[in-house]
């Protein structure tokens, strides 16, 4: 099983910390892949000192165009056949979180972590504030609390219970989150995530309601347990 996790970067501190972060508690081997636009050089030269790919692209001028860009490159350069993992430069992860994420994936399954995140934005995740950045981040209370909350096994959206307010579909229970973990086929497949609004709708969104309409099942690894800092909180000042 070959397994890819990937990124979208920007500031060193946050794409250092997040990548060691991801790699020190992964419990399995990996390839790392980095995407981005406007990537500092100080970035760039880090990301290549470490041997990881940096594939950059240009300036789009809109947000989500660059966002959405960036997550579909991701699957586009990671080698066939293998499962594809995107995360966040901003998040931090639990012990084990990236073998207990894999290893339930098939060819008709996304599979979700257990998110946790600041509480500084809006979320239908748990909120509990560990820290808003690297510096600050408590990592023993963090880990303290996922030992409480750690289950291996799969979670079906409706025992995940995060209800998702959808203008198109009406409030139902959806896992959707990153880090997720499929197959690049599939991915490719389903189109990817579009870099605008349809149907109400962000890019991330749109996708997963494509892979519903497909018989894609979607489950939460109660297992593979994430943080999120919330850094994007900045855009919104």
């Amino acid at each position: 099983m070959r397994v890819v996790i990937y990124t979208i970067i920007n500031e060193l501190s946050w794409a250092k910390f997040s990548i060691e972060n991801a790699l020190k508690y992964a419990g399995i081997k990996c390839d790392v892949i980095t995407t981005g636009w406007n990537i500092p050089k100080e970035t760039k030269q880090w990301v290549e000192e470490q041997g990881f790919p940096c594939y950059e692209f240009p300036d789009k001028g809109n947000f989500l165009t660059n966002l959405y860009t960036g997550w579909r490159m991701g699957f586009e350069k990671a080698p066939d056949n293998s499962i594809v993992v995107p995360f966040g430069t901003d998040q931090a992860f639990y012990k084990n979180w990236l073998i207990n994420l894999v290893k339930y994936v098939k060819k008709d399954r996304i599979i979700f972590c257990n998110l946790i995140e600041a509480g500084v934005l809006p979320s239908r995740h748990v909120c509990i504030n560990f820290g808003l950045t690297p510096e600050e981040f408590r990592e023993e209370d963090f880990f303290i609390h996922c030992s409480t909350i750690y289950e291996d096994r799969l979670k079906t959206p409706e025992e995940a219970g995060l209800l998702m307010h959808h203008p198109v579909r009406g409030t139902h229970y959806r896992p959707d989150c990153k880090p997720m973990a499929l197959y690049k086929e599939l991915y490719i497949e389903l189109g990817g995530e579009p870099g605008e609004i349809i149907n109400g709708v962000t890019g991330d969104v749109y996708f997963i309601d494509k892979a519903v309409d497909n018989g894609i099942k979607l489950y939460q690894s109660a297992g593979s347990i994430s943080y999120h800092f919330q850094a994007g909180r900045k855009r919104f000042k």
